[in-house]
């Protein structure tokens, strides 16, 4: 039971833990392999079902540790923008691509918010009835894990950030950004020649989603 705590959890389990020496100990100081039969059945028995309820509860929170590691870690891994490769968008495509992605992300996140909230609470009914030491304990695996949710979500923010500036300016691999937007080209004749005009509303809305997403990934935080 015990090899199965960090130090930080031991303080958790500070209760039980003297819970169980308190059965188990006496046992082992008086005891002798010589003592009655009946006696050594009894403690043996007695010290066997304390130390099985203690395991129990040990492996439910250990369980309820790792769906909560496995949670900040889904949202750690999940990217705040969709940018397919090797494909050209014009800018509402764009933006109603990023629009979908923000809204099933965010059901992805409370989802993970949930569960995280609910196996906390359920956790803590192991601690409820434990000493003030205990509670303070409790509050401060609290906030460990309210510093775990917020780590995973400012690594996706920037896992997010370096991808959207690695599709726009390219990276190591790539000498030369990779197209992601097309545009629409006017061609004016002008002296028996042509040239050629960009729409400038179509950059300025192209410059303004880019900004307007760089911004929503900053205030996911």
């Amino acid at each position: 039971v015990l090899t199965a705590l960090d130090k930080e959890e031991r303080k958790l389990f500070h209760d039980r833990i003297q819970h169980l020496d308190r059965r188990i100990i006496p046992g082992v100081n008086k005891l002798q392999w010589t003592s009655s039969k009946h006696h050594l059945d009894y403690y043996t028995k007695e010290a066997v079902r304390y130390t099985r309820d203690a395991d129990v509860t040990v492996t439910a929170f250990k369980a309820a540790s790792r769906r909560i590691e496995e949670n900040c870690k889904l949202i750690g891994e999940t990217l705040l923008v969709a940018v397919e490769k090797k494909k050209l968008y014009d800018h509402a495509e764009f933006e109603k691509l990023q629009v979908e992605h923000r809204e099933a992300t965010k059901d992805r996140f409370q989802r993970a918010y949930d569960e995280i909230k609910q196996v906390m609470q359920s956790t803590y009914q192991m601690f409820s009835a434990d000493s003030e030491e205990v509670q303070r304990e409790w509050l401060n695996f609290t906030r460990k894990i309210d510093k775990k949710v917020e780590d995973a979500l400012r690594h996706t923010v920037k896992r997010s950030l370096l991808e959207l500036s690695r599709v726009l300016n390219g990276d190591k691999k790539t000498e030369v950004p990779i197209p992601i937007f097309k545009v629409m080209v006017l061609l004016e004749k002008r002296c028996g020649m042509f040239s050629q005009k960009l729409p400038i509303f179509m950059l300025a809305a192209i410059c303004w989603f880019l900004h307007a997403a760089s911004c929503w990934l900053w205030n996911t935080l």
